[in-house]
């Protein structure tokens, strides 16, 4: 077994202790700690459900408090017919951390997803411009990289966009 996975197995057994300790410290902080915890032993069903107990509890002080917002997007990431919800995730991300643009960027993501590029282009170019005067407190993903792509996905969105009426599709079905 990995390190990793031996750690986070520890973390577990000391976090649910936590759970049950009212007169724990940082006791706010535990869902989102178990949300990681459940994500790093592979429960994606578990991490999803203390991420969105974190998030219901409201916005909390600090830095890195956007991590069950980013654990949810990350995991709608790998399911591809996940566009809906993860665009309601990434609208909830926006909500509740609007200054970080990678929130922005990732919502423009999912609209295009679903076809919607008109309200994508306008979302991933506020995520560019957001990027440009971020100085925020919780720390920002969205790097010059992260902007780099943005721009080009802007571009193609664009193009997409213009030619969207134009676009035919064709179907052969050979039966018997």
């Amino acid at each position: 077994k990995s390190i990793a996975k031996e750690k986070a197995k520890r973390n577990l057994a000391l976090l649910l202790q936590l759970v049950d300790d009212e007169n724990a410290p940082d006791k706010q902080y535990v869902d989102m700690y178990l949300a990681e915890t459940y994500e790093a032993l592979g429960d994606k069903i578990k991490a999803v459900e203390h991420a969105r107990k974190d998030i219901a509890s409201g916005r909390k002080q600090g830095t890195y408090v956007s991590r069950s917002h980013r654990l949810i997007l990350r995991i709608l990431q790998e399911d591809q017919a996940a566009a809906a919800i993860g665009c309601e995730a990434a609208a909830a991300a926006i909500r509740d951390f609007p200054e970080l643009p990678e929130f922005r960027a990732e919502y423009a993501r999912y609209l295009a997803e679903m076809f919607n590029y008109d309200d994508a282009i306008k979302e991933i170019v506020v995520a560019i411009q957001m990027n440009q005067t971020y100085t925020g407190m919780e720390p920002s993903l969205f790097d010059n990289e992260s902007c780099h792509l943005a721009k080009q996905l802007l571009e193609e969105w664009k193009i997409i966009n213009k030619n969207k009426n134009n676009i035919k599709i064709s179907a052969c079905v050979i039966v018997k």
